[in-house]
């Protein structure tokens, strides 16, 4: 059975037990729900883009039929903006179905994007739930006159079969890793400036080729752009011409590469530092007991060779601005403008990963020089971006905002913060309209 499969059963079996009508809030995790739900031929669908109101809106519908209604989300904080809908439901007696995809089993605890408690959000306001995975058999449904929570596990790619996976890379401890290895890619994200200053000076000691996002607030040094490399010039493909391990260090990374590590280079050695106690990865590590201040010990206790993959993947400014130029009206030529004309000193707060990972993609690091950059990157959630970065604005500095046109409907009521912020405080929104995200063009033909 592949994630389609699996999808479509659970939707004949809901279908079964009387459910007709499903409120839609399309992502990547639910994807193959939702192209269950669409191909049913059964299904009344309402779409909705926030999934608070969605919930609410299937409760009403539930109500005024007497028999069940769905609202079906992706994974992680949008599995919470359920909650009210479910409260109300439970009290008010609503067969309300939380229809929820969720990463696997394996990433609960790790702290990887997207990946929460959801089976406890619900507790105390749900008659019955269901924790279902693919290689299980999909249960007969009972939805009374009270809310039911249905819980469905995807792996990737979400709408086929999911990946094979290798062994798990070795558990190494520290000093074990670089008796190991010798050619560590290093990624570093989600540092305050506080932290960055730290990990600066192990960075300039190991001199390995490094993946600074812009969150690590490192992007821009000048005394570690000899070792950056841009984040698209690495891929799974190619990862094991130029590196046998990584090194992970601060936050969860943005990088596509980092998730690969469970699942294409679920064999490679990894070794982490993180700024909280989580992994980031699925796999079972002893990289978590690790620390910032573990990695300073790192870099003075090792040393590694130069690598060629610095010169193999450079890629100049030059060469980048060309293709921005060619193609002006792309969305990374949009963030490579964006960049281009904001002052040096200046806080940015980058949306989410889409827009962290545009950021980084166009290169010219020089210009991140004396920027302050922050994101939300918890729970990678879309919600309350607008209210989180006027919550987090710099009285001294300008402040800009960048993020995506979806991100920004979502939380259009976090404009009323403006009202407690002093007047003199600068302010720059950049929304990106690229209709509510790629992820949706990849994802479905419609």
């Amino acid at each position: 059975m592949n994630n389609l499969d699996f999808a479509h059963s659970v939707i004949e079996k809901l279908a079964g037990a009387g459910l007709s009508e499903v409120c839609l809030c399309s992502g990547a995790r639910n994807a193959a729900l939702v192209e269950a739900i669409t191909s049913h031929g059964g299904m009344k669908i309402y779409s909705f883009y926030d999934e608070r109101s969605a919930a609410f809106f299937a409760m009403g519908r539930a109500r005024a039929l007497g028999r069940p209604v769905a609202v079906c989300s992706t994974s992680g904080s949008a599995v919470a903006e359920l909650l009210p809908a479910a409260m109300e439901a439970y009290y008010s007696g609503a067969p309300l179905v939380l229809l929820t995809s969720d990463r696997p089993r394996e990433y609960r605890g790790s702290g990887s994007p997207q990946a929460v408690e959801q089976l406890k959000m619900f507790e105390g306001h749900v008659e019955h739930q269901w924790d279902l995975t693919i290689d299980e058999v999909v249960p007969e449904f009972n939805v009374s006159s009270l809310p039911v929570h249905v819980n469905v596990c995807f792996d990737e790619p979400i709408l086929n079969k999911p990946l094979p996976k290798d062994k798990p890379g070795p558990d190494y401890q520290a000093s074990e890793f670089a008796s190991k290895v010798t050619r560590p890619l290093v990624i570093v994200s989600g540092l305050s400036v506080l932290e960055a200053d730290r990990v600066r000076v192990a960075l300039e000691k190991l001199k390995l080729p490094s993946v600074l996002e812009a969150t690590s607030n490192l992007s821009g040094d000048k005394t570690l752009r000899s070792l950056q490399l841009l984040p698209w010039a690495i891929r799974a493909e190619n990862f094991l011409v130029h590196f046998d391990s990584v090194i992970r260090v601060g936050g969860v990374p943005t990088l596509r590469l980092f998730r690969d590590l469970d699942q294409k280079l679920s064999s490679v050695p990894g070794l982490s530092f993180p700024r909280l106690p989580f992994s980031g990865v699925a796999r079972q590590s002893n990289d978590r007991v690790q620390s910032l201040d573990d990695f300073v010990s790192f870099s003075e206790a090792n040393t590694f060779a130069a690598s060629p993959a610095l010169g193999a993947l450079a890629i100049s400014d030059s060469q980048l601005s060309s293709v921005f130029n060619h193609s002006p009206s792309s969305e990374l030529s949009c963030f490579f403008n964006i960049k281009q004309r904001l002052p040096q000193q200046c806080h940015v707060f980058l949306g989410n990963s889409l827009p962290i990972r545009e950021w980084d993609s166009v290169g010219h690091f020089e210009c991140d020089a004396g920027k302050v950059f922050s994101a939300q990157r918890g729970v990678n959630g879309i919600d309350g971006l607008v209210s989180h970065f006027l919550g987090s604005v710099h009285e001294r500095l300008e402040n800009v905002l960048i993020l995506g046109d979806l991100s920004f409907l979502y939380d259009s009521s976090g404009l009323w913060a403006l009202s407690h912020l002093k007047s003199e405080v600068s302010l720059k929104f950049f929304v990106i309209n690229n209709g509510g995200g790629r992820i949706f063009r990849r994802l479905f033909e419609n």
